[in-house]
């Protein structure tokens, strides 16, 4: 980082300026005081989470929050006018990348209004640094906390999309699991082959598309083929059951009612009143996307729950991990140094740096140092690995997409370690 004196020194004009339209587009917004600027912290998170949609790529969603990370806190509130004072070399350092790669990534910034820099051909003002031979970069972050207000709004209505999405896509699915179940009441015809192939077909394309306009045509195209094969229905052939807890009449599905009970030859008759007690208070009865969104909630817990168990001591971490013992000098270490032998062990597993960069950014760096860890104990196991690299990069499309469970792992390798000690020190009792 520059100094606060240098900081405080005005920049030299540079020799040519050249400005896009879509520069000078945000420099005029920039000219217009917002009502609230948010914190450093909350559009770190934003960006690292909604980095799509505001229509950046991987390397300079990187590039932007290694900028903001680099800012000063006094300098990101002072005047509404955050900048960033870094050189290329930080940036080459922090993200193991070239200097034409740092260039490119402020190119694109530049041209997708979310950073304006005062420029030379190379898209960066630079500023010599008394007293030395290097230059430092200077980036003017404003034009993020303006367009706050607009992510926001995009961002939700991204969520109500994917909500809609999810109703459509749990429609389908009875959809075709009403299709199956009248296949097997009515009985094997010609028709069904091709009934269940085109099912197949629109499955498989409900899980692709993210239109909900697109998704709504398939749920039509699905409740068309599972009433071409509905079963005909008497008064005394089907009566629904009413639910002896609640007084609710359930859905006439075939699922819970008396005629399937009595037919059902597998069931046992213990069970039939369990099935009666359970109808009006079925998937069917609730409204469309709260299953989904109890799932949601479900599954956010356990996630959580498995990172507040993940995170471990490091002394803890390294009795279940020997191979980072090898790379800690001490026998007490605090995090840091567990995160620096875990980069070591990184490093002699065949991990590219690049990885390591992104587990860090993406598991965050103990959780990082965790996962190599493990991977480590599994490799010295004999478990095979093809590439180290590529294991460590599934683990981080597995964290996006909220899949990762390393507790599980860490419970593993800690019953394995208890396994070993009771075959060292047998008890006194057992037999030879």
């Amino acid at each position: 980082m520059i100094s606060a004196s240098f900081a405080s020194q005005p920049m030299l004009p540079p020799s040519s300026r050249r400005f896009t339209p879509a520069m000078l587009e945000t420099i005029r917004r920039c000219a217009l005081a917002p009502d609230a600027y948010p914190a450093r912290s909350e559009v770190l998170g934003f960006l690292g989470k909604h980095w799509r949609l505001v229509g950046l790529t991987r390397s300079t969603r990187d590039f932007l929050l290694a900028a903001i990370r680099c800012t000063r806190p006094d300098d990101w509130m002072e005047g509404g006018q955050p900048r960033c004072w870094a050189h290329n070399e930080w940036f080459m350092e922090q993200l193991t990348v070239t200097e034409t790669a740092i260039r490119r990534n402020i190119r694109r910034l530049a041209e997708g209004g979310f950073v304006a820099p005062f420029d030379r051909p190379n898209c960066h003002r630079r500023a010599p640094r008394r007293g030395s031979n290097q230059s430092w970069g200077y980036l003017d972050l404003s034009p993020i906390q303006h367009a706050w207000a607009d992510w926001w709004r995009a961002a939700i209505d991204h969520e109500k999309r994917v909500t809609e999405c999810e109703a459509i896509r749990e429609d389908v699915a009875r959809s075709h699991f009403r299709l199956l179940e009248n296949i097997v009441g009515v009985g094997a015809s010609e028709d069904a082959p091709s009934a269940k192939e085109q099912m197949r077909r629109l499955m498989s394309r409900r899980r692709r598309l993210t239109d909900p306009d697109a998704l709504k045509a398939i749920a039509v195209q699905a409740e068309r083929l599972a009433a071409r094969f509905a079963r005909p229905i008497t008064a005394d052939q089907e009566k629904p059951c009413t639910s002896k807890t609640t007084g609710k009449i359930g859905g006439n599905d075939g699922h819970y009612t008396e005629s399937f009970i009595k037919k059902s030859t597998g069931m046992a008759r213990a069970a039939a009143p369990i099935r009666i007690e359970q109808c009006g208070v079925g998937k069917a009865d609730l409204p469309a996307g709260a299953s989904s969104e109890l799932g949601r909630d479900r599954f956010a817990q356990r996630r959580d729950d498995d990172r507040r168990k993940s995170n471990l001591p490091p002394t803890v971490l390294l009795r279940l991990c020997p191979p980072l013992r090898d790379c800690v000098a001490t026998a007490r270490p605090d995090s840091t140094a567990c995160i620096d032998g875990a980069q070591m062990l990184a490093h002699m597993l065949g991990v590219a740096q690049p990885i390591w960069a992104e587990a860090c950014l993406t598991l965050g760096r103990y959780r990082a140092a965790t996962a190599v860890a493990i991977l480590a104990t599994r490799i010295a196991e004999g478990a095979r690995v093809r590439s180290a690299s590529a294991y460590l990069l599934a683990q981080c499309r597995r964290e996006e997409r909220g899949e990762l469970f390393l507790a599980r792992s860490l419970q593993r390798l800690r019953y394995e370690l208890r396994r070993q000690t009771m075959q060292s020190f047998p008890c006194s009792g057992a037999s030879p």
